[in-house]
């Protein structure tokens, strides 16, 4: 079974995500801050994809994503910013960071998991 980490502070969004994900086969785990991502990583933990909200106490989902991604041990876990900001400002500062994928807050259904499928089961990123 693929396992997304999900890291929202919003649990109205880690309801419906997890319940969207978890109909879909996925296994999901979420937490609500990026230092408790990362600590669940650097302790092993290695999802297929990591989805992370940008605006959140603490650390934003982009400081979060630039420190996986210079990590040697977990870079190539995949990353989707998965947000409100949607300009295209904030979409190459996702990609600026090393995200994966950016994927917008509110999200179309189909497009959403087809989106999240397409990044699990491929080895490249989708960008």
């Amino acid at each position: 079974m693929k396992e997304i980490l999900l890291v929202d502070d919003e649990d109205d969004i880690i309801w419906l995500t997890k319940k969207i994900l978890e109909k879909e086969g996925f296994k999901v785990r979420a937490v609500k801050n990026g230092e408790k991502a990362l600590e669940l990583l650097r302790e092993g933990y290695k999802p297929d994809l990591i989805l992370l909200d940008v605006m959140m106490p603490g650390l934003s989902g982009w400081e979060i994503c630039k420190k996986i991604k210079e990590d040697e041990k977990l870079k190539k876990i995949k990353v989707a910013i998965f947000t409100i900001r949607t300009t295209d400002e904030d979409k190459f500062i996702s990609k600026e960071v090393g995200a994966d994928y950016h994927i917008d807050k509110p999200f179309d259904l189909d497009e959403f998991v087809s989106t999240v499928k397409k990044l699990v089961h491929t080895a490249t990123p989708v960008v």
